[in-house]
This record gives structure tokens, C-alpha cells and sequence, in this order.
């Protein structure tokens, strides 16, 4: 299987299109993969999970990240089929911590505070460097999803020589639920007694080897 699939890749060639539509001269492609192969989410969410074995455990010893973690309740209900509980509804409601949200080649963190946000950063693009992979600073962007009466206050998340601004403006029916975490009723009203600028903050990078086209 290896095998075959270094043979997708190897002397792999591209060349880049202009704005005035002319082509660039072929070059060489040493890292990356095939455009279009359709093994290449598997291989790289394959390849993406082995760097999250290392960043998750270092998120995990910081008492601040995981204490502004981002909880998403799930309910369900089930209907009885046996002895006195047959035909009764239960529900059951459980709460997912949030770290990550990926697709593709971007991945998104997700946090309650400015502050764990910039500590993750500071690991993910260390990470990402052991695994030879670079965050794009140009695509990474931060959005909030406050609740309804706090006041937007701007700020940026800077880490490792890279500073990533917020998009002013969005708010949570903007951004797509895949990609948040939705803090719970008392997450909320926490924040609210605080005044704190974010109820939820959600980085979004992408990784890569290099400048790609959007």
C-alpha cells in the first residue's frame, strides 16, 4: 500500500497560474499531496492525528486551557421496550469537551478566553513545525461568538513571531456550528458576570508548506 501510494506522488510537477492568465514555467514538487487524489484527506487526517497525540497533552497540563474549554450538550432520548420502562421516554444529556474542528487542510481551536487561545497557539505552531508543517499566518483568523448584550472588544492572538486579528462582526448565527464550540447556559452567564470579551473564541489556521491558493 505504501508503495503504491509513493508512486501517486513521486515527480510530482505544477505550475502556477498568473493574474494576467499566463502559466509559469514547470517546477519540481517535493512535499505536499496530489491535488485531487482522493486518498488525500484520509492520508492527511492520518498524518494530522499524529500531531495531535503530542499537541493535546501539553493542552491538557495547563489547568487555564482546560478550564476554558468549550462544553457542547448533546440530548437524546431513548423509548423503553422491556418490562416497566416499555413505551417511556428518557432523556439523556451529556456534554463534549471541544479542542479542534478540521477539514481538509484547516483546522480550527476552540476556546472561551483570548488568553487559553494564545497558549494553544503557542503550542500548535511548535507542533506543527516538529511535524514539518507551517501555520499561514495570512489565513488564520479569529472569530467570536458572544452572546446577546456584550459588547464586541477586538484583540489579536500572537504566538511564535505570528500575530492572527479577529474578524470584526461575526456573531454566532455567522459562523458554521461544525466549526464552534456553543458554551452552555451557565458558560454564558459566567461571562456575562465578568465582562469578558468572548463567550466563545474560535482560531481558525490552516497548515501547509507554504502560500496556497484560496
Amino acid at each position: 500500500m505504501l508503495a503504491v501510494i509513493r508512486h501517486f506522488h513521486e515527480g510530482m510537477r505544477a505550475r502556477v497560474r498568473t493574474g494576467d492568465g499566463q502559466y509559469s514555467d514547470w517546477f519540481d514538487v517535493g512535499q505536499g499531496l496530489r491535488p485531487g487524489y482522493n486518498l488525500a484527506p484520509l492520508l492527511f487526517n492520518l498524518f494530522f492525528a499524529a500531531m495531535l497525540m503530542v499537541a493535546v497533552p501539553e493542552f491538557d497540563r495547563d489547568s487555564k486551557v482546560t478550564a476554558d474549554m468549550v462544553k457542547i450538550g448533546t440530548r437524546v432520548e431513548y423509548t423503553g421496550k422491556k418490562g416497566r420502562s416499555a413505551g417511556k421516554k428518557t432523556t439523556v444529556v451529556t456534554d463534549a469537551e471541544v479542542l479542534w474542528a478540521l477539514y481538509a487542510d484547516d483546522a480550527a481551536i476552540v476556546s472561551r478566553s483570548p488568553e487559553s487561545l494564545e497558549k494553544m497557539m503557542w503550542v500548535i505552531v511548535r507542533v506543527a513545525g516538529l511535524f514539518g508543517l507551517m501555520v499561514s499566518e495570512p489565513k488564520t483568523e479569529i472569530m467570536c461568538v458572544l452572546p446577546k448584550g456584550i459588547e464586541e472588544r477586538p484583540f489579536m492572538v500572537s504566538a511564535a513571531g505570528q500575530t492572527c486579528k479577529q474578524q470584526i462582526g461575526l456573531c454566532s448565527s455567522d459562523v458554521p456550528s461544525a466549526w464552534t464550540g456553543r458554551p452552555t447556559g451557565r458558560s454564558r452567564a459566567a461571562a456575562a458576570e465578568r465582562g469578558s470579551a468572548t463567550a466563545g473564541t474560535v482560531l481558525r489556521c490552516t497548515t501547509g508548506d507554504g502560500p496556497t491558493a484560496s
